[in-house]
């Protein structure tokens, strides 16, 4: 029988710096459902960035706030950054 890993011992949570020197702390990217991660690329394929600020964000306005204000290409880049620590590619995590 096939046991499936239990990841979240593993994977670290991922911590940024905002350009106004707020700091914040995601869960692992790799730890995100696949239904999550189908949203946010339904959201981020829509061009609808404002829905994945708030899927990113989940229950933190404050941190809703500080990503809808980045500029996008900060956005962008923060996003990968945060599939990148969980050894996550874009292609591997597209629904």
């Amino acid at each position: 029988m096939y046991e499936v890993k239990d990841f979240s011992k593993e994977l670290e949570p991922f911590e940024f710096k905002l350009p106004d020197g707020s700091k914040y702390k995601l869960p692992p990217f790799g730890m995100c459902s696949s239904s999550e991660v189908q949203a946010m690329a339904d959201a981020a394929n829509g061009d609808r960035l404002e829905e994945s600020c708030r899927l990113i964000a989940r229950d933190d306005d404050k941190l809703y706030t500080a990503l809808v204000n980045l500029p996008v290409s900060s956005l962008v880049v923060l996003m990968n950054a945060w599939r990148q620590a969980s050894s996550v590619t874009p292609g591997e995590s597209r629904g």
